[in-house]
């Protein structure tokens, strides 16, 4: 849980490698997001009270219809047990990607930076 944004940082909350939470984080989160989001014709708003709280709201329109790569790739992996290998450094990340990975039942490897990354990819058939 978060305490809320400052005022101050509220302007460059989406700025690439702009972060608040020294060494826990590399500021691409937000970054990310929004870009994604922003990619798809959606938005991204966020109202937040220094000391209490932030609230992020997106919106994502509805699509009719699949794209054509979407419908590719379901085709190809469907019924197949992939091995994924996920990386990020903030296990609670790792641990969502983990939960919705395995769900589909897929096998999952995590890493919390690129080294340990590229260890696990040389390792493992993925």
């Amino acid at each position: 849980m978060g305490v809320g944004i400052r005022e101050a940082d509220m302007a460059r909350l989406f700025t690439p490698f702009f972060t608040t939470k020294a060494e826990a984080g590399t500021g691409l989160g937000l970054a990310t997001a929004r870009h994604t989001i922003d990619e798809y014709g959606g938005g991204i708003s966020v109202q937040s009270v220094y000391g209490q709280g932030t609230t992020f709201l997106i919106k994502l329109p509805l699509a009719s219809m699949p794209p054509d790569q979407t419908e590719k790739v379901a085709a190809a992996t469907a019924g197949r047990k992939l091995t994924i290998l996920a990386v990020d450094d903030m296990d609670s990340t790792l641990t969502v990607l983990r939960f919705g990975l395995e769900a589909d039942n897929h096998s999952v490897l995590t890493a919390r930076s690129g080294e340990e990354a590229c260890e696990k990819f040389r390792a493992n058939p993925i």
